[in-house]
């Protein structure tokens, strides 16, 4: 095996086809060197929704980071618009304009979305002026995008009030499945200087500066550093200031500085 996905599922049991396209197998040369390829399937098990069912699905971010939600209905009855509210938790915020229906569900439809003045409450309303009926039995119907808090954790997205609407004007949702949204802390790395001279013997005593952080003098181990491109500077006495840039993207980094002894030459005179 050479390498993994993970995907989202349907809440329809039943076996997938996975095709493979465009794929290429590339040699030094650039060159395509594929034969075939095989594709896969994914078999879902369980049964299937009863009735018709509105489904918020999980969705995970870095926490401080936008994140997209999507909203399934599991439809055994035609319908023509649907409804819902969200109370959003403590936070969250609804990113204005950004709530779109999937094309491959609809016709005319549009939708509406917005948090309602004054409260946390994230409404959304679909419809059809001409009461077309929406496509397909289940898959994603909507998605959203979220602000979130800077804090890591778990959060429940409950729909409230949901109402699947048939031409008749009735409301036949028959249940809902809450989501969640799980936020995840921005891991920090440690990025470590070696500070030596040019027969690689430890220099105590630098400065060294890796961003806007200044460590105490001697102090060379910068923790809690987060993913990014910073620059550095190392500063000695009696030796030339040495400058560069580090890269921190998943793991730990290690900078090794030579400096280089300030040439001293002329007539000098030293106080002792």
């Amino acid at each position: 095996v050479l390498t993994f996905f993970t995907f989202t599922t349907p809440m329809v049991p039943g076996t997938y086809t996975l095709n493979i396209e465009n794929a290429i197998l590339g040699n030094i040369q650039g060159q395509n060197i594929l034969d075939e390829t095989i594709s896969g399937t994914v078999t879902l098990e369980g049964e299937i929704p009863e009735g018709n069912v509105m489904k918020l699905h999980d969705a995970t971010a870095v926490a401080g980071e936008n994140v997209e939600m999507d909203l399934e209905i599991i439809n055994q009855d035609e319908f023509v618009g649907f409804q819902h509210d969200i109370p959003l938790p403590a936070g969250f915020g609804y990113v204005a304009g950004s709530a779109v229906l999937n094309p491959a569900r609809i016709t005319n439809h549009q939708i509406q979305a917005n948090v309602l003045p004054n409260t946390n409450i994230f409404r959304v309303i679909s419809f059809s002026l001409t009461n077309e009926a929406y496509l397909g039995n289940s898959g994603i119907i909507a998605t959203y995008t979220f602000t979130t808090p800077i804090t890591a954790g778990v959060y429940n997205m409950n729909l409230e009030d949901a109402i699947i609407g048939d031409i008749n004007a009735q409301n036949i949702i028959t249940g809902v499945i809450n989501g969640t949204v799980t936020l995840t802390s921005i891991p920090g790395y440690t990025v470590t200087f070696v500070i030596q001279d040019q027969n690689q013997v430890p220099i105590p005593g630098a400065t060294v500066t890796l961003g806007a952080i200044t460590n105490p003098t001697g102090n060379y181990v910068f923790p809690n550093t987060l993913p990014g491109t910073y620059n550095w500077v190392v500063v000695k006495s009696g030796y030339e200031t040495e400058t560069g840039v580090v890269t921190v993207i998943g793991s730990n980094v290690g900078v090794t500085v030579t400096m280089t002894p300030i040439q001293v030459s002329g007539n000098i005179m030293k106080v002792l």
